[in-house]
């Protein structure tokens, strides 16, 4: 279902949602680039509050194309479950920070991954 978003409804760059009391809202700047970072890569994101959520979680939904600067799936790095042998898809240690200098929040479109 989340693939059959026609493009012209896809959201960029994704949100990626997080407690009002996340700590990493101490040292984001909002006025600039905000990238979801992981040992893998990093994918540029729109940090929004939602109420409830456990402080040092960070939540994405699923089924952002990446070819249009989406699709959290390339920064989650290969691993197995530890019963079953499937892909553990849904642990992916990440830590939210600012792009560098200059780069400020324009609403354009940004690919994912490295860099």
């Amino acid at each position: 279902m989340h693939s059959q978003i026609p493009p012209e409804d896809q959201e960029s760059p994704p949100s990626a949602w997080i407690a009002p009391d996340n700590p990493a809202l101490e040292h984001l700047r909002p006025d600039r680039d905000v990238y979801l970072v992981s040992p893998v890569g990093r994918l540029r994101v729109k940090v929004q509050r939602l109420p409830g959520l456990h402080r040092t979680t960070v939540l994405c939904r699923r089924g952002d194309w990446a070819k249009l600067g989406g699709g959290v799936n390339q920064i989650i790095a290969a691993g197995l479950t530890d019963m079953g042998g499937g892909a553990a898809f849904y642990r992916q240690y990440v830590k939210l920070e600012n792009g560098p200098a200059g780069r400020t929040v324009r609403g354009r479109p940004h690919r994912g991954g490295k860099g």
